[in-house]
């Protein structure tokens, strides 16, 4: 971060109040960069990376007199930039902010409080959560590390979040956890409680009053809920404000529910969620407490935002990914031409925040564009199709990337996102990725809950799973094997046809990180790096008998 901010400043001319809009509500101040800056404003930030850090090579398009700004954002700083991609300054910056003002209205969030973890580096940082969130007076704490993520999140108490869905999954299984080391009592009360909080938002989604029952039955459980919890040893903590009515929060901030909030510092009221899809169970959960989960969709090349669903209860889907900001001119096309509202087809962008192709690669920038009816539309290359939202307000649904279709040795295609996110819904797994193009059958590389394993095994086998069990000895019993096969198919059954889910599985010992360069910055799986580090045991199973290998 102080690399990219003497880079920044060094854009200004050495004068970097110039480019970064001023922290005008600091918070409590946290350490960054190699040693540690301490600061309390973006521009004092700069000052210092400027000061520690020197002069920098100018890496950014010079502006043309007369010209618009341009951007070249860099994906690597590590050794050297391997990629780069031209955006347009009103696109990444002017356009950017108008789309995400548009969606989060000043009064319902007056002065927004977050904790920014996400690589400003990266589009989706940089643009709404640098450029918007600051530009709009909010308080940004700035995490010096993910390790220090948990703490900052409990300190700042932050009421809205740019985020990815791995923050929130992490939590939830948490959550999970903890409330199965409840009383029977506890367990009943919360199973209810969100019962009765997903009618009442199912209602309020249509725009109904959810009735004096429903509200009786609310405040019954929240006192009941309260006593058990304090009984039962729930954790938790003060809940926000209470939601206006048509703001899009809802009156669960104070009652039991909202305690399940404390991880995330027990203020959240929203979050934009990007960089992949989020497991609907966990969105719903976390609607249900009080957090509305608003998820969007962009690329780099899109400045990033494309759609974002909206802080309205009214017009927000879970399992979409929001409707068009102001000026996006999207089709769904297949074959080259525009399919029918709500069949699924690539994706296509035009609009002025799409940018004008990547720098000095004339033949890959003449393959992401095409024409379609007189309009060149850059092609992202992800499946979707559009769907009636609330209002009647076409919201847009991704599927699945083209890239990442292929076929099984029979001719099926297979869409892997799909599968992996079905398989992310199943307790034991943290992580999964799925391989299977010109093979018999799929198989799934997951980085399992290794301690819910050992539970497990220790449990249920008779003594061979014991507490000193490595994680070899754990995935090497048969009955913990037994256990994760039918686990994973439980997952995908409902959601699957037959030929889709995974026939066997490796379990990996290490989870993806960005250190073992198995995620990206962005916490997005590296899938060829994963498949090429695996490649021998994903041939082990199948060459082999085996239908669960550790590695």
């Amino acid at each position: 971060m102080a690399h990219t901010a003497a880079l920044m400043a060094r854009k200004c001319g050495a004068r970097p109040s110039l480019f970064m809009p001023v922290l005008t509500n600091p918070v409590r101040t946290f350490s960054m960069g190699f040693g540690g800056l301490q600061y309390d404003t973006l521009t004092e930030m700069q000052e210092k990376a400027c000061k520690r850090y020197g002069p920098k090579p100018f890496l950014g398009c010079r502006p043309p007199n007369g010209g618009p700004f341009e951007f070249i954002t860099f994906s690597d700083f590590d050794e050297q930039v391997n990629r780069a991609r031209v955006l347009l300054h009103e696109a990444g910056v002017g356009r950017g902010d108008k789309g995400m003002t548009v969606v989060i209205p000043d009064e319902a969030i007056p002065v927004p409080r977050s904790v920014a973890f996400l690589p400003w580096a990266h589009c989706f940082g940089k643009t709404c959560e640098l450029h918007n969130a600051l530009q709009r007076g909010a308080q940004v704490a700035v995490v010096e590390d993910l390790a220090a993520l948990p703490e900052a999140l409990l300190e700042v108490k932050p009421t809205m979040l740019y985020a990815v869905p791995t923050l929130f999954k992490r939590v939830y299984d948490k959550i999970q956890d903890k409330i199965r080391k409840e009383t029977p009592f506890t367990q009943t009360l919360i199973a209810r409680a969100l019962a009765v909080a997903e009618e009442r938002r199912s209602l309020m989604m249509e725009g109904e009053s959810p009735g004096p029952w429903l509200g009786l039955q609310y405040s019954v459980l929240d006192k009941l809920g309260g006593e058990g919890g304090r009984e039962g040893g729930v954790e938790g903590g003060e809940g926000g404000r209470k939601g206006k009515e048509g703001s899009g929060r809802r009156d669960t901030d104070g009652t039991f529910l909202s305690k399940f909030k404390t991880p995330l510092g027990g203020e959240l009221n929203s979050s934009y969620v990007g960089g992949s899809a989020m497991h609907v169970e966990v969105a719903n959960f976390f609607e249900n407490i009080g957090v509305a989960i608003c998820e969007g969709y962009g690329l780099t090349e899109t400045s990033p935002l494309i759609c974002v669903n909206p802080f309205d209860i009214l017009v927000r889907r879970i399992g979409t990914v929001g409707q068009l900001i102001g000026d996006a001119d999207v089709r769904v096309v297949r074959d080259g031409v525009e399919v029918e509202p709500g069949e699924e087809g690539e994706i296509w962008v035009a609009g002025p925040f799409v940018f004008s192709g990547y720098h000095n690669k004339p033949a890959e920038t003449a393959e992401a564009f095409a024409e379609l009816h007189g309009t060149r539309y850059f092609k992202t290359g992800d499946l979707g199709r559009f769907v009636r939202g609330g209002k009647g307000v076409p919201l847009l649904k991704i599927t699945g990337r083209v890239k990442e279709l292929y076929k099984l040795e029979n001719g099926k295609y297979v869409v892997p996102a799909l599968i992996e996110k079905a398989l992310a819904e199943a307790d034991l797994v943290s992580q999964a990725l799925v391989y299977g193009s010109d093979r018999p059958f799929n198989v799934a590389l997951v980085v399992p809950d290794w301690e819910k394993l050992r539970a497990y095994g220790v449990q249920h086998t008779g003594g061979g799973v014991t507490s000193l069990s490595t994680q070899e000895e754990i995935g090497a019993h048969p009955k913990v094997q037994d256990y994760v096969l039918e686990q994973l198919i439980v997952s995908c059954k409902d959601k699957l046809k037959k030929y889709e889910i995974p026939s066997r599985v490796v379990l990996i010992k290490e989870a993806f990180t960005v250190e073992n360069e198995m995620l990206t910055q962005k916490l997005s799986i590296k899938r060829h790096q994963v498949v090429k580090k695996y490649g021998p045991d994903i041939e082990a199973l199948y060459s082999g008998e085996s239908k669960v290998l550790v590695a």
